[in-house]
């Protein structure tokens, strides 16, 4: 019985890892496409798509982190400085890349896509305790 409790332990632990891993992966590569536009009203529509796209980045990272830690405050910290610098990463990647802009302003939104996962875990956390 005990085997079988490792063996999903470590299935959902490579699960997690490998969507983290492919989904970063999709983030680096659309910050790799040369003049991408969404043409008329881009501005809400590319920065709310960044949000999503770190909020889902910052599940998988949560999950990847849940399994090393438990501890939620510093799971937090973790998270936020991965998210952070890949976030600064990301944004230097595109401004090397022609026709795209890096900046601090998407970074910012960026973290505003974090943000959710981060009040669900003291949400969660604060429920529980009760």
């Amino acid at each position: 019985m005990k085997n079988i409790r490792v063996h999903k332990f470590l299935d959902s632990r490579l699960l997690y890892l490998t969507l983290l891993i492919f989904w970063s992966g999709i983030i680096f590569h659309i910050s790799s496409i040369p003049h991408l536009s969404i043409g008329g009203s881009g501005f809400p529509i590319r920065k709310f798509g960044h949000s999503i796209v770190y909020c889902i980045f910052t599940i998988l990272l949560w999950k990847n982190i849940y399994w090393q830690n438990n501890h939620r405050i510093e799971k937090t910290i973790i998270c936020f400085i991965v998210v952070l610098g890949f976030a600064i990463f990301d944004e230097i990647h595109q401004s090397l890349i022609p026709g795209r802009h890096g900046n601090i302003k998407g970074v910012f939104f960026d973290l505003l896509g974090a943000l959710p996962v981060f009040v669900w875990s003291f949400v969660k956390k604060y429920n529980m305790a009760k």
